[in-house]
């Protein structure tokens, strides 16, 4: 029999504060340590898994490019400017919160599959956040922990070899 105190574990939705909370935490992580963007080759058509900032995501690194990347927001709401320069180039600009919410497990494997489909034309997958640090860190190793079939541990410690991340 449990103990008095002892509760249940429960998932529940994140208030939009905590999406707050993150975009915060990369206001004052850009300040301190920048990060250019970085990326991983995955398979042999020359698709990459790339993780940045959203301010790194511009005109000028689009263009370096050679086939238009499928973008993924860790966030709970896309970014408008981001948003224009993905419609502009006709680019799959998809959403992915990263936090407790309902249908969570759905959208990442509706953006992991997509994204598995795109490394495998050749296309770059990028996932960002404000800062690349926390919420896109999170989804890059997820997603090597799927591509590469390994634990979160070694995905973390494949992200850490080329980015600073909390």
């Amino acid at each position: 029999m449990p103990a008095p105190n002892h509760r249940r574990y429960r998932v529940r939705d994140r208030t939009p504060a905590d999406n707050e909370h993150f975009e915060k935490l990369g206001e004052r992580y850009l300040k301190i340590a920048g990060n250019g963007p970085g990326k991983i080759p995955v398979g042999s058509s020359g698709g990459s898994l790339c993780i940045c900032a959203e301010d790194d995501i511009t005109e000028e690194f689009l263009d370096t490019l050679h086939l238009p990347p499928y973008v993924v927001t860790c966030k709970d709401q896309l970014v408008g400017r981001i948003e224009v320069m993905c419609r502009r180039r006709n680019v799959r600009n998809s959403l992915f919160n990263i936090g407790y919410s309902d249908g969570r497990w759905a959208t990442f494997m509706a953006c992991y599959t997509m994204s598995v489909n795109m490394l495998m034309a050749g296309h770059d997958t990028i996932l960002h956040c404000r800062a690349g640090v926390h919420r896109a860190a999170t989804a890059f190793v997820l997603w090597c922990c799927f591509l590469f079939q390994q634990s979160f541990r070694d995905g973390w410690q494949m992200l850490s070899r080329f980015r600073n991340v909390e």
